[in-house]
């Protein structure tokens, strides 16, 4: 159960490093396309002199720049923090997990990220994942009692 977790754990770093960098190189293109558009001269209305130059694109660009970020912060962070919780032993890392996995199944960006969520939620659900997430603490050794005087 042990690898399981471990195994969970590298999955949802993976998933979560993935899910922000294509989150951020997805904002920063649109940023990108943006400010381009609005620079070129593509439209009637931007090649008369006197008018703004303002595309009725630009709005959608910036919906979709935001629709990443939206990813990176739902997605990405959480699966970070999950993965580094289960591997530290972290006493509600199952908890965090589950919610992790979960958004990961309900946000799902590739098929990588819907087996991270059904195998992290098959798995952490499980009774004996708590067990298996908490490290291991070695026993306080035994002293022998000293006999009690009586005067």
């Amino acid at each position: 159960m042990r690898a399981h977790i471990q195994l969970i754990a590298w999955i949802h770093i993976t998933v979560g490093v993935i899910t922000t960098i294509a989150g951020l190189l997805w904002t920063f293109f649109w940023r990108f396309m943006s400010g381009w558009i609005q620079t070129a001269d593509f439209s009637y209305q931007t090649s008369r002199p006197g008018h703004a130059a303002q595309s009725t694109l630009t709005p959608f660009f910036h919906m979709l720049s935001l629709g990443a970020v939206a990813a990176v912060v739902l997605v990405g962070i959480p699966s970070i923090i999950s993965g580094r919780a289960l591997l530290t032993g972290n006493r509600n890392a199952r908890t965090i997990g589950i919610i992790a996995s979960a958004l990961n199944l309900l946000l799902f960006f590739d098929f990588f990220s819907l087996i991270a969520a059904v195998y992290g939620l098959v798995i952490l659900t499980r009774q004996d994942a708590q067990v298996a997430i908490l490290p291991e603490l070695p026993e306080a050794p035994k002293t022998p009692e000293a006999p009690i005087a009586i005067l």
